[in-house]
């Protein structure tokens, strides 16, 4: 019998292959199973987040804004996961705020009502994008160009 954490990581790794092929709403099943079943896990504030990136894929803006909300609150202080071809790095919570700022933008929010949401990027200064080997930006100095 599998132990949890490797039934996590088999559902999430799944659930990251469906994501990749645009399997959304195969890949929200699996992400919301780790989530929900595993929410201890090294993997339950990812899976998370990934949940809200699979609504925005299907055009469901509000709920995935509300799903990375509830990153922000259930898990700020987690790590990011992270591969080989990973190019963040910091905490999950800066990656779902800069990622709610894009869904708010895309309801047509006006950018300076998202100040709020950019200042709560402050604390999260030590997570960030790689944009080359040599080049990164915070989420918070991400965040300041989205608006721009």
């Amino acid at each position: 019998m599998k132990n949890t954490n490797t039934k996590a990581s088999d559902s999430f790794l799944k659930a990251l292959e469906l994501q990749t092929i645009g399997y959304f709403n195969e890949a929200l099943v699996l992400f919301d199973r780790v989530s929900k079943e595993w929410p201890n896990s090294h993997l339950a504030d990812d899976a998370l987040y990934n949940s809200g990136i699979c609504h925005m894929q299907l055009g469901r803006l509000s709920i995935a804004s509300e799903v990375f909300d509830r990153v922000v609150e259930e898990y700020p202080n987690a790590d990011l996961y992270t591969d080989s071809e990973s190019l963040e790095r910091g905490k999950t919570a800066a990656k779902a705020i800069y990622s709610k700022l894009n869904c708010l933008l895309q309801l047509g929010m006006k950018k300076e009502d998202l100040i709020g949401e950019i200042a709560r990027l402050k604390k999260y200064q030590q997570s960030y994008i790689y944009f080359t080997p040599n080049k990164k930006q915070t989420f918070f100095e991400a965040a300041n160009e989205l608006i721009q």
